[in-house]
């Protein structure tokens, strides 16, 4: 029977590409929205009308792995080394439910690496190295 009160948690999720499940600890910058322009009308008042869709770029937080690459990790060091030839890849995000079934999915096509950053170094934590990684990408679709 359906638990309505059920809903997913942010943490069971997966990130896939090429088809292949990638491990991050965290996903963001899935968000749209709808820039508008102001058109003046008498008597001061006017209106707003939709201009363009927005959106920011993808984020990818995961810990550095130095004894397992992956496709991802081969990607965005080819596209860090040889920017001139920047190759897209699409990705499929997915909100899984307790039985690891997709609940929503976000498509994003034709992303690019823009941005890497690996976290502080610090003698004062035992917390792992975290890479971030931003993609800026054409497009994204929501399926619910």
């Amino acid at each position: 029977m359906l638990d309505l009160w059920s809903y997913p948690v942010s943490f069971y999720f997966d990130v896939q590409m090429l088809g292949i499940s990638l491990r991050f600890h965290e996903v963001s910058g899935l968000n749209q929205q709808i820039e508008l322009v102001h058109i003046p009308e008498g008597g001061g008042v006017g209106y707003e009308v939709p201009k363009e869709l927005k959106h920011g770029n993808l984020v990818l937080k995961r810990a550095i792995n130095p004894i397992v690459r992956d496709i991802f990790d081969n990607w965005v060091s080819c596209t860090f080394e040889d920017e001139k030839n920047v190759t897209t890849m699409d990705l499929m995000i997915s909100l899984l439910d307790s039985d690891g079934n997709k609940q929503c999915m976000w498509y994003i096509s034709d992303a690019y690496p823009v941005k890497w950053d690996v976290g502080n170094f610090s003698a004062k934590n035992g917390e792992l190295v975290m890479e971030t990684t931003e993609l800026a990408f054409y497009r994204i679709t929501r399926y619910l």
